[in-house]
């Protein structure tokens, strides 16, 4: 029953297959065009194939169909209407009703005729038009500038002068160039700014005229310049001239000049006109730097500045240098108490008046100003003045030197400069105390059996110094200074004695002088109470006895000679001149406070008789830096006697004081030392303890042992 079931499905299968219609039998489509709704048909099985064509519209707003015909609803796409456009339809611009027109407003000074609808804007500004009659596109001739427009006043100004000048002059070139002119219109508060651009044509001229012209007006700039220049302005040779500096901070248009510490170097351009047209002449000009007088005299006015502030309590520094124009500052002072450090300035204990001398040096220029200050000091204790004392002891600088000589005078040798060097310098274990003064050859003045007598005066019939009187007195110090002590010292006077031999020692001087006096007939006319190198002090005649050394005559009471005490320094070669200097520091630091003198009591033999001596220090402007010595050594006299000063040395290789002495210096004289040459930098630790009164100062410093260089 199942199978024949089974058997009628198959059979009623088969027969739909045979009998329904199709395209299974084999045949070739004869395919109908597809239309715009309707894909390709087949005509035979009605089998399609592909997509309806689609509609086609000229536009989104076309109704109707180009290949069909067929109609459809569509909607234009307006935009509104504009100054210069009816509404249009932004798919088929369709245009509908009428443009709306613009909105003008006038032009103003400031901007031109614009639709306030829209904004297009219309022509220029009201000044721009009235100003464009007078700007041609191109030019070949100067052009011709108005001073106002409109009633109002012009400043014209090129922004171009390499091809044109303010007042239109035009520069001769072999090219075509653009010149960019700037119109200033000031009406009431504002002011209007308006540019143009003019082409300026290539120009043939002669130059022969304006280079004669030229070589006139330029003269007054040809040389280095060092003060404000008078250009040349009027007419030459048929021509005018105009200047241009390009920078006015080194030279102004007028010929100022801005001086500053270096030379500086700008532009001047040189404009020479003939009938409108100029020749170009860019010359360089140099604005040499400040003089060294000039720096000086411009440092003055700081300096002066600087004790006014000082005085008032403004600062209380003193500046060693000035920065700005590199002018060296050294201040000695008369009171020995008060002198000036890098960072702060010592002043007395108690409150004195001060005469400070400033010495402002350039190179080998250098100018002196003396200042009083009155009631400086009193804001130190003395342990705080010895401990800032001690800190200054303590700081070393080692620095020989060499003079090299030539002949001069009689082909007698005098310094013709000092080379300063590393080695040879001077370390300074300073004691409070006296040096040693030999006596092995002092002159007995009590003796009958003199050779020569070259001491005491004749006119004033004593060997011995004299009285001053008060008249005197007022007239070299002040109004009732008194004399400083009983033995009539006013003053030590410093020498050098000129004798460059080797061996020309202080010993040899000593002998010297009491050969003269004992043993040999014809005899330089001339004495002095000390000779001082740099191991020995010798003295010859006691302090108050009259030498003949300062040039003056003996005639006077109150001269060099016959109340000043004189001291020759060794220059000979064999010897060590730094050591001479530190030797007689303290020898004239000494009698200082043996005959209660200040600095102003030391002076140079050149201050008695304009005598070039003591030379060296003289012809190498370094008497200051003498003066400066002698304070130090009369600070540690006065203020640490009866102190204990122990001081320690070492390096990497030596540990001990003794060791360091002995291997890396020399012994000179009075605690002095110096240093031997090394191959490579050393470096010395340096301490300094000082126990004063139960008060203990400790300071410390490195100091370098530098090679010296070839």
């Amino acid at each position: 029953m199942k199978m024949n079931k089974k058997i009628s499905c198959f059979l009623l299968l088969m027969l739909v297959f045979l009998f329904v219609p199709g395209c299974n039998k084999k045949h070739t489509h004869d395919y109908e065009d597809a239309t715009c709704t309707q894909p390709k048909i087949c005509t035979i099985c009605g089998q399609t194939e592909g997509d309806p064509l689609g509609h086609t519209y000229d536009n989104d707003c076309d109704d109707i169909c180009n290949v069909c015909g067929e109609t459809r609803i569509v909607q234009h796409q307006f935009i509104d209407a504009t100054c210069e456009e009816p509404k249009t339809c932004t798919a088929c611009g369709k245009q509908e009703g009428q443009a709306l027109g613009h909105l003008w407003v006038d032009a103003t000074f400031e901007e031109a005729k614009t639709c306030s609808r829209c904004g297009k804007i219309e022509g220029d500004d009201v000044l721009t038009e009235a100003l464009k009659e007078f700007i041609p596109q191109d030019t070949s001739t100067k052009l011709d500038l108005p001073s106002s427009i409109l009633g109002y006043d012009v400043t014209w100004t090129s922004l171009d002068k390499d091809v044109m000048l303010d007042d239109g002059v035009i520069i001769a070139s072999d090219t075509k160039k653009i010149a960019q002119l700037q119109a200033e219109i000031k009406i009431d508060t504002h002011t209007y700014i308006k540019k143009f651009k003019i082409g300026v044509n290539s120009i043939a001229i002669s130059k022969g005229k304006y280079d004669v012209a030229y070589n006139y007006y330029v003269t007054k700039l040809s040389n280095g310049l060092v003060k404000d220049v008078t250009l040349i302005k009027r007419e030459y040779n048929g021509c005018s001239v105009r200047y241009l500096s390009l920078d006015e901070n080194i030279i102004t248009s007028d010929g100022q000049i801005k001086q500053t510490t270096v030379d500086q170097s700008t532009i001047m351009n040189i404009y020479v006109i003939q009938n409108g047209i100029a020749v170009l002449y860019p010359t360089e000009v140099t604005v040499l730097s400040f003089t060294a007088i000039q720096r000086i005299e411009l440092t003055k006015v700081i300096v002066d500045q600087m004790i006014e502030d000082f005085q008032n309590g403004v600062i209380t520094t003193l500046s060693t240098f000035n920065d700005e124009y590199g002018v060296t500052i050294n201040w000695n002072s008369n009171i020995p108490e008060f002198f000036v450090l890098e960072d702060k300035v010592l002043t007395p204990i108690t409150k004195t008046n001060v005469r400070l001398n400033c010495t402002l040096r350039y190179d080998e220029v250098s100018n002196s100003i003396e200042y009083e200050l009155e009631n400086v000091g009193g804001n130190m204790t003395e342990e705080e003045y010895i401990t800032e004392l001690v800190k200054y002891i303590s700081k070393i600088e080692l620095k020989g030197s060499i003079n090299h000589l030539h002949k001069e005078y009689n082909d007698e040798l005098f310094l013709d400069y000092q080379e300063r060097i590393n080695s040879y310098g001077v370390l300074n274990l300073a004691m409070p105390t006296s040096p040693v003064v030999k006596k092995e050859y002092m002159v007995d003045i009590s003796r009958t059996d003199f050779k020569n007598k070259f001491f005491g005066s004749g006119t004033l019939g004593t060997n011995l110094k004299p009285i001053v009187g008060q008249n005197y007195l007022n007239e070299k110090f002040y109004e009732g200074y008194q004399m400083p002590n009983s033995s009539n010292v006013l003053w030590i006077t410093v020498h050098e004695s000129a004798m460059t031999l080797d061996g020309q020692t202080a010993e040899f001087l000593a002998k010297v002088q009491y050969r003269y006096a004992f043993e040999q007939n014809d005899a330089r006319a001339a004495s002095w109470n000390y000779q001082v190198d740099a191991y020995n002090i010798y003295q010859s005649f006691e302090d108050n006895v009259i030498c003949w050394h300062a040039g003056d005559g003996t005639a006077t009471p109150g001269s060099g000679n016959n109340n000043g005490i004189g001291i020759e320094m060794c220059v000979n070669q064999d010897g060590n001149y730094e050591g001479t200097l530190a030797n007689n520091a303290k020898l004239v630091a000494s009698l200082m406070l043996q005959y209660n003198l200040t600095l102003d009591n030391v002076k140079r033999h050149y201050d008695f008789s304009g005598k070039e001596c003591p030379s060296y220090l003289i012809r190498t402007g370094r008497w200051e830096e003498f003066v400066e010595m002698v304070r130090k050594e009369y600070l540690i006299q006065k203020y640490l006697a009866g102190a204990t000063i122990e001081y320690q040395l070492s390096t990497d290789t030596y540990q001990t004081t003794d060791e360091v002495l002995n291997n890396l210096f020399i012994e000179g004289g009075n605690g002095l030392w110096y240093n031997k040459p090394v191959s490579v930098e050393t470096e010395v630790d340096f301490v300094i303890h000082v126990t004063k009164n139960g008060k203990k100062y400790t300071a410390s410093s490195t100091i370098m042992l530098l090679p010296d260089e070839n």
